[in-house]
């Protein structure tokens, strides 16, 4: 998904703006840690939930900011059925 709006991102802020909403949710850190570091998997998943909502809020607004027939707006649409 993230390939698409980089492919995007010369032409079109909607792209910037994904593209900025994706890298700032990936953590900094490595993300090879021991089992024994890693925060239990309920709460990644949940951490994981508010990122993905929270983009999925923001396509959806975006969607009906660009015209339909345009390679943004299909794109958007893509991302929105993953």
């Amino acid at each position: 998904m993230r390939r698409k709006f980089f492919d995007l991102d010369v032409k079109f802020p909607v792209a910037t703006g994904v593209l900025k909403r994706i890298t700032g949710s990936i953590p900094s850190r490595a993300t090879f840690v021991a089992a024994q570091c890693r925060p239990p998997r309920a709460v990644r998943n949940d951490h994981a939930r508010v990122i993905v909502d929270d983009l999925r809020h923001y396509l959806e607004a975006r969607l009906h900011e660009v015209s339909a027939k345009r390679k943004p707006a299909e794109v958007i649409r893509y991302a929105l059925t993953r």
